[in-house]
């Protein structure tokens, strides 16, 4: 019985382990500048949005077989915000990301119509699906913790 109760207590810590380990999206981690995104992301197309190097863009990249765009968002010159997003999406582009996000980071913290979230020590997710006159869009956004309750 002792032996069962050691798995069950070493299984349980190393899910919130895996679970604290959300910092970023990708290669990216929360507060980073950037000129470090920029040199991650060097040959993708990246390019500054704003004058005041706040906002980083990817217009089109390849993911998991799809098309999509990035948004790198900093605050104070850190990155804080990413959001991913597929344009012309359909519904069941967001069920088929809602799986794939639950089988990378387990179960959610919440999901009401077409919006699901994840929440983590460091990072909360937000898988989102909208429609607007026949014209669905995908967004999926990692945003740090600390940026997100302020």
């Amino acid at each position: 019985m002792k032996h069962v109760l050691s798995f069950i207590n070493i299984f349980l810590i190393s899910l919130s382990l895996s679970a604290a380990s959300v910092e970023g999206w990708d290669k990216t981690r929360w507060g980073m500048s950037v000129d470090e995104v920029k040199e991650l992301y060097a040959g993708s197309g990246i390019r500054e949005s704003d004058r005041n190097q706040q906002v980083l863009v990817i217009e089109s990249i390849r993911l998991n077989g799809r098309d999509y765009s990035v948004t790198f968002n900093f605050k104070t010159g850190m990155l804080a915000g990413v959001s991913i997003i597929m344009k012309e999406a359909m519904a069941y582009d967001y069920n088929e990301a809602v799986s794939s996000l639950s089988k990378k980071y387990g179960k959610t913290a919440n999901s009401d119509q077409m919006t699901t979230v994840w929440l983590f020590p460091k990072t909360v997710i937000t898988c989102k699906y909208s429609d607007y006159v026949g014209k669905g869009m995908l967004i999926i956004t990692y945003s740090s913790q600390q940026e997100f309750f302020q």
